[in-house]
């Protein structure tokens, strides 16, 4: 079982408290039957996108050779198109189907190094663009 999955087990427990989100690691959190999910870029922007307006997700691999490996996935929201990009981001394709995203936060890649997570098992978000979507 992922890791992640454990955490949606986890927010499940009798002694979760209903409507708290539940850290997944530095860039991401759960929250059960979360009604939108709250971005947060670096230098303090601020989105909150319903659910409700949420078209679908695209992960998008790695490209092999390159330095730094970088994962994609972008949320495809009714007038935005959100980008993340980082590492181990496929297993928030699992939460995302769930609608079970609370928040997601930028972490700059110059923290990265002094953060205690262990990189092979959290998400870690380095960048989100959020643009218009074109209809």
């Amino acid at each position: 079982m992922s890791p992640l999955r454990n955490e949606i087990k986890q927010t499940q427990r009798k002694d979760a408290v209903p409507g708290e989100p539940t850290p997944t690691g530095p860039s991401a959190s759960i929250a059960p039957a979360a009604p939108g999910v709250l971005i947060r870029k670096a230098n303090r922007e601020l989105w909150a996108l319903p659910w409700a307006y949420f078209l679908g997700a695209q992960y998008i691999p790695p490209v092999k050779g390159e330095e730094k490996e970088i994962e994609q996935i972008q949320l495809t929201f009714a007038n935005q198109l959100v980008t993340l990009k980082g590492r181990n981001l496929e297993s928030l394709m699992d939460m995302n189907v769930l609608f079970q995203l609370g928040t997601l936060r930028e972490l700059p890649e110059k923290f990265l190094e002094t953060e205690e997570q262990d990189p092979a098992a959290a998400p870690v978000i380095i960048s989100i663009e959020v643009a218009v979507r074109e209809k």
